[in-house]
């Protein structure tokens, strides 16, 4: 039995793996990008738009970034064509929501639901509604 528990503890860790382990992420900062995650020279990247974090306040910003790093997390770039964008994007908010701390989710969980609905987002996240409602 502690052969099968010991089994499926390592299955389950395995399955979870970061495509991003085997490198350090990069963070880049800058008011002149937008917030995301791409690999830059083979490296894994996340550009943080500082003049926006600066608006935010740290606890949403830290938000962004568990959102970011989500995509590395999850192994999304090796998903793109098997699963939605708009998938793949709630995935990734729903782990920012569960891996920042209790305040930084309902900050920003705070921040989405108070976005003016004229100012919708890119809908490849859904809309502020749909993510403020990602938080449980």
């Amino acid at each position: 039995m502690k052969n099968i528990i010991a089994l499926l503890i390592m299955v389950f860790a395995l399955t979870f793996v970061s495509e991003a382990t085997a490198q350090q992420i990069r963070y880049v900062r800058s008011p002149f990008v937008k917030f995301g995650a791409r690999y830059i020279n083979g490296q894994p990247t996340i550009t943080i738009n500082s003049f926006r974090a600066r608006l935010m306040g740290p606890q949403v910003t830290n938000f962004f970034v568990a959102h970011e790093q989500a995509h590395f997390r999850l192994g999304h770039f090796h998903q793109r064509g098997r699963k939605s964008i708009r998938r793949i994007e709630a995935e990734a908010d729903t782990y920012a929501y569960r891996s920042v701390s209790p305040q930084s989710a309902r900050a920003a969980s705070r921040w989405f639901a108070t976005r003016p609905l004229q100012i919708q987002g890119r809908q490849t996240h859904g809309t502020f509604q749909q993510r403020a409602n990602r938080y449980r």
